[in-house]
């Protein structure tokens, strides 16, 4: 069975997939989220490779940069 750090990663995994393909349909580049949401653009790089695992803060202020919002 897997364990929820595994669950985490997976879920993680799939929403930057989506923002990253949000943000290229958008036509936005890493620099432009970069400067809306506050992320360094290397830590944008880092996440959307996969090579970093985004908190939940992280995850929203790019999905603010790239204008996404989210709604209860």
């Amino acid at each position: 069975m897997r364990g929820k750090s595994y669950f985490y990663r997976d879920v993680c995994a799939e929403v930057i997939r989506l923002l990253q393909k949000e943000r290229k349909r958008r036509g936005l580049s890493k620099y432009a989220v970069s400067k809306q949401s506050g992320v360094s653009q290397s830590m944008l790089s880092l996440v959307e490779r996969g090579l970093r695992n985004p908190t939940m803060e992280i995850m929203l202020r790019i999905a603010d940069g790239i204008g996404l919002i989210f709604r209860p």
